[in-house]
This record gives structure tokens, C-alpha cells and sequence, in this order.
């Protein structure tokens, strides 16, 4: 019976600081959860992947987005990393024919520790979530990073063996100008990921910025 060819989304829900923008299902302060959802992750995984597999064969791609993934610590992200390689086993598959496997990261939140294990366990491809260089504009929207922890993060990601990186960039911030946006465009062009996102700013419900403009600020 020919292979149905699948993805598999894993969904992480935490994130240090909700970005005002922001309307996805993600929690700041949920620390104390942290360890609970990995261990249900996992057995989740165990249970469900294990059937996945001996139906339609290994995923296609894999992507782990949030929320923000990198928030959570070395041994949480390895007990999730082992669980997929057992899940779907791995072991003496050869790299090359291993799907392609996207882990979402905040520069704040990323460091040579995490990106050591990420590679380690699989993962390929990394997606930075800059937004913006521009600090003032950062700290506007609710982002945890600087500029140079975006720039930072590039050159860890490459220095820990990544070669396929993308990055996300917003247009249409509070106070951006059109010269503040072409910077953002040639710096991030000149770290030379491999894909760029660009997505104009939207006012979601539910938001900090939808309530924002709700009072007139």
C-alpha cells in the first residue's frame, strides 16, 4: 500500500512575554506547566505517532511552533527531541532521508546549549521570529529580543552546523518609517537566511493592540 505522505505540527504554548500582535494560543508566566505538557507531549506522541507511522510511514516534515519552543529548558526540549526519534524511529536512518524539521526560536531565548541539542536531535531547519532590528520598535510590540540578539542568533544557528534558516519580519509597525523597514530588509538580507517571511502587521481580536486601539492609544 503506497505511503500517505503526512506532516506532524507540535504545538508549544508558552512564551516568556505575549507579543501585543500576538492572537495565537500561546501563555506568558506558565512556567510551573512547562513539565506537565512535555510529559503529556510525549506520551501523546507515543500513543498516537507510533500509529501514524505504521500507516503512512514517517512524516514528511516536521514543525515545532508556538508559543515560543526555545522558551523551554535543555532537558524538556531533549525529553521532546527523544520522544519523536523513538516515536519514529530514527536510529540508523541516515540523515539525508530524515524529514525536514523546523523548530520555531526566539533570539531572546536561544542560546549555543539549545541549538547544540536542536541539532543533535534532528532538527534542520531553524525559523527566527526577528520582526524588526530596530529596539525602540521591538520593545513596542511586545518583543523580548534586541537587534543584536537577532544578528547573534544567526551566527550561533550557523556556527552549531544549521545551513537552513528562515526569518519572519513585520511591516507596518507603530512608528516604523519606510527608511526603519528597508534597514530591517537589508540587514536581515545581508545574514543571508536561506527564506525570509515578511507579513504586514493585522489588529487580531483579543490582542494588546486590539485593546489599545479600543481606548484610542
Amino acid at each position: 500500500m503506497r505511503k500517505q505522505r503526512w506532516g506532524l505540527y507540535i504545538h508549544i504554548p508558552f512564551c516568556r512575554q505575549k507579543c501585543f500582535y500576538c492572537d495565537f494560543p500561546s501563555f506568558a508566566g506558565r512556567e510551573r506547566y512547562e513539565a506537565d505538557y512535555t510529559d503529556a507531549l510525549c506520551r501523546e506522541l507515543a500513543e498516537q505517532g507510533v500509529l501514524y507511522r505504521e500507516k503512512w510511514g514517517r512524516p514528511q516534515t516536521i514543525y515545532m511552533g508556538g508559543g515560543t519552543p526555545s522558551v523551554l529548558d535543555v532537558a524538556l526540549l531533549e525529553q521532546i527531541l527523544q520522544a519523536i526519534s523513538e516515536t519514529f524511529a530514527w536510529k540508523g536512518i541516515d540523515e539525508a532521508e530524515r524529514p525536514e524539521f523546523t523548530v520555531e526560536c526566539n533570539p531572546g531565548t536561544i542560546d549555543e546549549a539549545k541549538l547544540a541539542l536542536l541539532r543533535a536531535g534532528g532538527v534542520n531547519r531553524l525559523s527566527f521570529g526577528v520582526q524588526t532590528f530596530d529596539d525602540a520598535l521591538l520593545k513596542r510590540i511586545g518583543r523580548i529580543h534586541t537587534g543584536a540578539q537577532a544578528r547573534e542568533a544567526m551566527e550561533l544557528a550557523r556556527a552549531a552546523g544549521f545551513r537552513n534558516v528562515s526569518m519572519d519580519l513585520i511591516y507596518g509597525l507603530p512608528g516604523e518609517t519606510q527608511a526603519m523597514l528597508m534597514h530591517d530588509l537589508e540587514t536581515m538580507v545581508s545574514l543571508q537566511p536561506e527564506h525570509i517571511s515578511i507579513y504586514g502587521l493585522q489588529l487580531e481580536e483579543g490582542t494588546a493592540f486590539a485593546r489599545m486601539q479600543e481606548m484610542g492609544n
